[in-house]
């Protein structure tokens, strides 16, 4: 049996590795991340700044084909927005 895909932002980051960590046990998991990851828990791992997809039509679809192709025929089963920005600084 061919192993469900499944998509996970921030793959990069502490949670984002953990997640990936565990779904790769049985799934084939896409990973999406501005940042390289250190592991090597993605079938697939894709480079894309989710801040200027959310911005720009034509790079939201285009990530989107690159999601489906990485799936490589099979259904997107899950999509784990793990993504975020943080800020670093003193509150005004």
């Amino acid at each position: 049996m061919t192993a469900p895909c499944v998509a996970i932002t921030g793959v990069s980051g502490g949670i984002g590795a953990a997640l990936a960590s565990a779904f790769s046990q049985n799934h084939h998991v896409v990973g999406i991340d501005k940042d390289i990851p250190a592991h090597s828990h993605c079938a697939t791992f894709l480079q894309a700044d989710l801040a200027s997809a959310g911005r720009d039509n034509a790079a939201a679809h285009t990530l989107c084909s690159k999601v489906r192709t990485a799936c490589n025929g099979r259904p997107l089963s899950a999509l784990v927005n793990n993504a975020a920005i943080q800020h670093l600084g003193m509150a005004a």
